[in-house]
């Protein structure tokens, strides 16, 4: 029976079906975009016309083309946005295909089915449906176990005169796999399951590499993604493997002799300055990380879980690259001046890329990283003159950036900056507060750099504020939810730095007290509007300006009678 079908294949299918694989690759004319697509389907219609007439005398040795037939009919409908209809032939093809005996006939058309099933309802979020058709094809290739491996998608209905090696099949079928593995790590994600996500492309990765079929530019970034996952777990050695892998992989495609288009150098160049980026994010977070145990007075011991964690890929060896970044926490200021100069040398890197005049919302982002891998840096730094310059350094950075934007166009990030500006200020002069107290008497010198100091980081707080304001120069009433917390903080910053202004005359220290209480006094009377809004986002420092409205009257009084 067998070959009956062959034999009928080849003279009424196969024919029809190699102009439908001609057509679906035709390029449509703009005002008739599925034009090829439309006369493909009316191939496949036919197609399946003969099929339906030929089950009566061949059986059920035509299900599995009957089912590879509705797949392709579900997919053309759903290329031509024809979503609903498409739904409907992919599950009559996931029907029929499932009955099929035999799998090495099916299962490869069948799992196919299953994907554009997933991707369908994942356009539509529904992430959950999405992942059943997925899992079904997961266990489709678990469960698939022949000595023969399964056909490809179109090698029954093109006939036996294209007949298909058994090793190409098995390269197919794994790499079909493959691209199970990969949705399923999309979808996860989706659906907030990080770690299952995180696994899933790491499997994916793995095999890529294996089998040797990837493309090096989109495996280097996906590895390099991956990392952050592993950051946010605090898994620093899987991160830096991870980054490692992925320049690894990316460099040795640069190396290569071959020519390359301009489109593919700029993509490489992209791609280059992301991974430099994810360096630079793996700088930050393990100094941070640092920074916690050593106040925390945490030590080694916090690793060891990490240790059973780490799963590197098999066949690729970046351990040159690994062994120039540590991966554990440090303590010490040159250990941490070590891995803050090869942060910001990544940071360079990115930049010649992401320059401020052709990607200015990189730029700005990869500053601010910047700015955080001195924050970090300064925490380790024992000397206050050190300090002090450190930030001064972080100043000029936001300070340059808001000079050359224009808020117009880049209100948002302005606003990050000038938030950033007070507190670096702020800070800055705290520093200052503290060096001037180690002596007797502050100069006058010290007095007036600290006053300007808390001045400069008034401007950027006011400033931020203003930024919300209408055109009447007016605030809102009520705040957005995203932007509530950084308009209360920076009145709060702003309460408490007109305490801290060093001044002999006593006027002037009541007039900065009593500004400090009117801030003070905005948010209680900002949190009695809307109470719900401020304690989501405020509660614990609404405690404390709820006290100082309370404390502040009674100093303010003390200071007057005097």
């Amino acid at each position: 029976m067998e070959d009956i079908v062959k034999q009928w294949v080849l003279d009424n299918v196969s024919t029809d079906y190699n102009t439908v694989l001609r057509l679906v690759t035709e390029q449509s004319p703009e005002n008739e975009p599925y034009k090829s697509l439309y006369a493909a389907r009316k191939v496949l219609e036919e197609i399946s016309n003969k099929l339906e007439k030929a089950s009566g005398t061949l059986g059920k040795e035509l299900a599995v083309l009957q089912g590879t037939v509705l797949f392709q009919l579900g997919k053309n409908h759903t290329e031509c946005d024809e979503l609903s209809t498409g739904e409907d032939f992919l599950k009559r093809a996931l029907e029929m295909l499932g009955k099929v005996e035999g799998k090495v006939k099916s299962v490869t058309v069948y799992i196919l089915t299953c994907h554009q099933l997933a991707v369908l309802l994942a356009s539509r979020s529904e992430h959950e449906q999405a992942l059943k058709f997925l899992l079904d094809a997961k266990t489709s290739y678990d469960g698939y176990k022949t000595t023969s491996h399964p056909y490809e998608e179109h090698e029954l209905l093109l006939g036996p005169q294209n007949p298909i090696a058994e090793d190409k099949r098995k390269e197919q079928f794994e790499r079909l796999h493959t691209h199970t593995l990969y949705y399923l790590a999309q979808t996860y994600e989706s659906i907030g399951k990080a770690s299952i996500a995180a696994n899933y492309c790491f499997t994916t990765l793995e095999r890529q590499l294996t089998s040797k079929q990837y493309d090096a530019i989109d495996w280097s970034l996906n590895c390099a993604t991956l990392s952050q996952y592993y950051l946010n777990t605090d898994n620093y050695r899987q991160a830096r493997h991870c980054l490692a892998c992925s320049e690894h992989v990316l460099t040795e495609y640069m190396d290569r002799g071959e020519e390359k288009d301009d489109g593919i150098v700029e993509k490489m160049q992209q791609t280059k300055a992301d991974i430099a980026r994810c360096w630079v994010k793996y700088c930050i977070a393990l100094l941070k990380y640092s920074q916690q145990l050593k106040e925390e007075g945490g030590g080694q011991d916090v690793l060891k879980a990490r240790e059973e964690d780490f799963n590197p890929f098999t066949c690729i060896d970046a351990s040159a690259i690994e062994l120039g970044v540590p991966c554990s926490p440090i303590s010490s200021f040159d250990a941490t001046r070590n891995l803050f100069l090869f942060g910001q040398k990544c940071m360079e890197s990115a930049k010649c890329f992401f320059s401020l005049e052709w990607h200015a919302s990189d730029n700005v982002s990869i500053v601010q990283d910047h700015s955080q891998l001195f924050k970090h840096l300064i925490f380790f730094e024992p000397e206050l003159e050190r300090k002090c310059r450190m930030y001064k350094r972080r100043a000029d950075m936001m300070e340059g950036l808001l000079k050359q934007l224009n808020p117009q166009h880049y209100l948002v990030l302005m606003r990050q900056l000038m938030f950033e500006a007070g507190i670096i200020y702020s800070e800055m002069a705290d520093c200052k507060i503290t060096l001037a107290s180690d002596s007797e008497k502050p100069t006058t010198h010290a007095v007036l750099k600290i006053n300007k100091l808390i001045s400069q980081s008034l401007k950027h707080f006011d400033s931020f504020i203003n930024s919300f304001q209408d055109h009447s120069g007016k605030l809102p009433d009520r705040f957005d939810e995203q932007c509530l917390r950084s308009i209360l903080s920076a009145k709060f910053w702003i309460a408490r730095l007109h305490s801290k202004v060093v001044t002999a005359n006593p006027q002037t220290q009541v007039d900065h007290q009593r500004k400090s209480l009117e801030n003070y006094q905005w948010i209680v009377a900002y949190h009695k509007v809307y109470p719900a809004d401020v304690e989501r986002c405020f509660a614990e420092e609404l405690k404390m300006c709820k006290e100082m409205t309370e404390l502040l009257p009674h100093k303010l009084d003390k200071m007057t009678i005097v």
